[in-house]
């Protein structure tokens, strides 16, 4: 009887979940947990535990928790623990956005749920993944791999109620995203019709507001007015998700919009915007920036329609950086789960093996050890090229980042250009034209070709800036180059995150004069750099931001130092900075490998030399003596 009950209770959690119903669902684990008597039940409540206390909070999930499980569990030996692990393993994935790794782990754990012949688990995995793919923006992989389900009542029937509405769910919004609407729309009054007979507060406001949405893109504006006063009576209500209410306003600033009163609107999306921010939403912020956009340009708001574009191409860039910072914090509990399941397996299956080769044979010993070592020069040099592909891709959103704001000027300015036009041309066709009518027309002409033009030669000079670094980067010859140049190119390249880090940067100090050797390694140099002192000098630094370059010939050398006003490196901690894998900030993003590629490229690839020092009035300071004639 209490393995039934426990059964039972377990489906009603895991139904719950699916349906973000955190409170009955943290009501259930209390329940389940008295009635856990071994091991493998608590493993399995673990697992919940550990997604609900992600539901619950919108902090950045803690990856730790859930691949020491994964190791226990496995340990264990049994599959229906494994299974829950990886779920809770891959949902903690997805909401970090590590869509892939997320997606491999939903798809493992499917596996083991077809071992075990469990249809709930194998309809969580397949429902779960297809939230994974939404969460990363992959509408048309969904689509792909579950729109043949539309057509399947009886594969639907199968599926928990939960579950099956999770599912078409996330197949409805991505239709919608497609701009497939139609489709979008009958999956939405399909869900709406289901909420209204059993659904709850929570459940029939999601549904009530997605069918509006889908009616307002086919232009049904009452009906839609008629949805959205339903929702607005259910949210009035109390009983609703604050997530639930950014879809509410949104939705309303359409229909304000699609109505004709797009000044109205742009209230109703800051209102959206600031409520999808808090818990972050991602799909729905960038689509609430790029509708806002388009509205203020209707209602002639440029400025407004600016900030906003310029807003979306900020989030992408965050989100990138998001990822690669949760790809560095996870690679090495990834790498030394990975190595120790691999351990401990060996050891499982050749343990007394193992015992008798190291009692008859000390040579079998050194040979293992020579092969750990090759094993661990070959994973170095794997990190340190991704070290450098990292750097690339910071480089790469900071030049893009530039490049937005004047060719957004450069839009803006041209859809000016090309409003005064019409109206001119309307003005002409009408035989209304004025003379007022002409001087406009010049004075927009005017203005809006100065600030095309300004943007535009802004732009060009980015373009040309990145197009020589990106040069001197792929050259594979040695060659005459200007150090001050390569710096300054640099600098430009990753100006935007000096800015945001409060840095000021002085670089007057650099003599103008000509080396032969390769240009490209000393960039890669000065960007590591550049990156060590904004995410160690000066985070969290309350004193002054200040970054200096300078250089000097000295007989046949060129001394190049780079001095931070920063918090400085420890004296027992100065000898150590180039060493491989050694960081002060282990578990926050950083490999400890930045400083060692700058060691091996100007020692190298520069044939120099490369020394830290206290820099004068508190900092590092870093000093290279680079030769000549390379």
């Amino acid at each position: 009887m209490l393995l039934d009950e426990f059964d039972r209770l377990l489906k009603s959690l895991d139904e719950s979940m699916v349906a973000s119903d955190t409170r009955t669902a943290h009501r259930l684990l209390d329940s389940l947990k008295d009635l856990a008597f071994d091991d493998a039940r608590l493993n399995r409540l673990a697992s919940r535990e550990l997604v609900l206390d992600m539901l619950s909070s919108d902090k950045e999930p803690d990856l730790a928790p859930a691949y020491a499980l994964l190791a226990v569990t496995r340990r264990a030996g049994d599959l229906a623990s494994q299974a829950d692990a990886l779920m809770s393993l891959a949902r903690l994935q997805s909401r970090a956005r590590m869509v892939t790794q997320a997606l491999e782990a939903f798809g493992e754990a499917e596996a083991l749920y077809e071992e075990l012949g469990d249809r709930a688990g194998i309809a969580q995995a397949m429902v779960r993944a297809s939230s994974a793919l939404y969460e990363g923006e992959l509408f048309a992989e969904i689509l792909e791999r579950f729109e043949p389900l539309v057509g399947d009542p009886e594969q639907l029937a199968r599926l928990p109620p939960a579950s099956r509405h999770s599912l078409l769910t996330n197949l409805g919004a991505s239709y919608s995203y497609l701009d497939r609407y139609e489709e979008s729309a009958s999956i939405s009054r399909l869900l709406y019709e289901e909420s209204l007979q059993s659904g709850t507060p929570n459940s029939l406001t999601r549904d009530t507001v997605n069918l509006a949405n889908q009616l307002l893109w086919l232009g049904r504006l009452d009906d839609v007015e008629a949805l959205l006063d339903e929702a607005h009576a259910l949210i009035a209500g109390g009983q609703v998700m604050e997530r639930q209410e950014v879809f509410y306003w949104q939705n309303r600033a359409l229909l304000a919009w699609k109505r004709g009163h797009a000044q109205e609107a742009l209230p109703l999306f800051d209102q959206a915007w600031a409520l999808a921010l808090k818990h972050p939403m991602m799909p729905i912020l960038g689509r609430i920036l790029m509708r806002k956009a388009e509205c203020a340009e209707e209602a002639g708001e440029l400025g407004i329609a600016l900030e906003a574009r310029k807003a979306q191409v900020r989030l992408v860039t965050e989100r990138a950086r998001h990822q690669a910072r949760s790809f560095g914090q996870t690679l090495e509990r990834v790498s030394s789960h990975a190595r120790m399941q691999s351990q401990n397996d060996y050891l499982r299956r050749h343990g007394s093996q193992l015992e008798r080769e190291l009692a008859e044979a000390r040579d079998a010993l050194e040979v293992k050890v020579e092969q750990r070592t090759r094993e661990l020069e070959r994973a170095m040099r794997l990190l340190l090229e991704r070290e450098k592909q990292a750097a690339l891709t910071h480089l790469v959103a900071g030049v893009a980042h530039e490049l937005n704001t004047p060719l957004g000027n450069a839009v803006l300015a041209t859809s000016t250009i090309e409003a005064a036009a019409r109206q001119h041309r309307e003005a002409y066709k009408a035989n209304q034209l004025t003379r007022r009518h002409i001087d406009e027309l010049h004075a927009n002409l005017d203005e809006g070709l100065v600030l095309a033009q300004r943007s535009l030669e802004r732009a060009a000079g980015l373009v040309a800036s990145f197009k020589a670094l990106t040069l001197e980067q792929a050259s594979l010859t040695l060659a005459d180059y200007r150090p001050r140049e390569v710096a300054l190119n640099m600098l430009a390249m990753m100006g935007r995150g000096l800015r945001e880090s409060g840095v000021e940067v002085d670089a007057d100090g650099m003599a103008d004069t000509v080396l032969h050797g390769d240009p490209g390694a000393l960039g890669q140099v000065l960007a590591q750099l550049i990156d060590n002192a904004i995410v160690h000098a000066f985070c969290a630094w309350e004193g002054p931001r200040r970054l200096r370059f300078s250089g000097q010939v000295q007989e046949d050398e060129f001394h190049l130092q780079v001095a931070d006003s920063g918090r400085g490196v420890p004296a027992e901690d100065q000898a150590r900075v180039f060493d491989p894998f050694f960081t002060t900030r282990l578990g926050q993003g950083s490999s400890g490998l930045g400083l060692h590629l700058v060691y091996r490229l100007v020692t190298q690839r520069l044939g120099g030399e490369i020394r830290l020092l206290d820099a004068p009035g508190g900092g590092a300071l870093f000093e290279l003596r680079l030769p000549r004639r390379c």
